[in-house]
């Protein structure tokens, strides 16, 4: 299950979109029942994000991400740019990335906030190309 403020796009361009509150939820022990949670987007194909900003916590019991939970296409098909992420992500058993789990690039953008995951954990993006930031 995708959940985000977009479950799922694919050939998309989200611009100048500001979201605040949490997507999922943490009881203090475990986390809410979506295996994919993004800020944004719970899973992203060709996808550009651009001057947006996510303020809130992002939960998910397998894959994180503050804006991109997880992407099927190759790296050059998302872009993340001149964006902004304030809070916490957490994945209960599994990744947890600031902006995406994998597969996107990231320009003049921000994080701000925690990080928590089991397997691989980074502010940024595991396996993301990061330019200016």
């Amino acid at each position: 299950m995708y959940l985000g403020f977009f479950r799922q796009t694919s050939g998309a361009t989200i611009k100048n979109l500001t979201v605040e509150g949490n997507i999922g939820t943490f009881d203090g022990t475990n986390y809410s029942i979506g295996s994919y949670a993004g800020g944004l987007i719970g899973a992203a194909n060709d996808t550009t994000i651009e001057n947006c900003k996510f303020k809130g916590n992002v939960y998910a019991n397998n894959m994180a991400g503050g804006f991109i939970a997880r992407t099927d296409t190759a790296i050059e098909d998302n872009n993340i740019k001149n964006c902004a992420f304030e809070g916490e992500v957490k994945s209960n058993t599994g990744w947890a990335a600031g902006f995406a789990h994998i597969n996107a690039n990231i320009e003049n953008s921000y994080f701000i906030g925690d990080v928590t995951g089991k397997t691989e954990v980074s502010a940024f993006g595991s396996y993301s190309g990061v330019k200016n930031s």
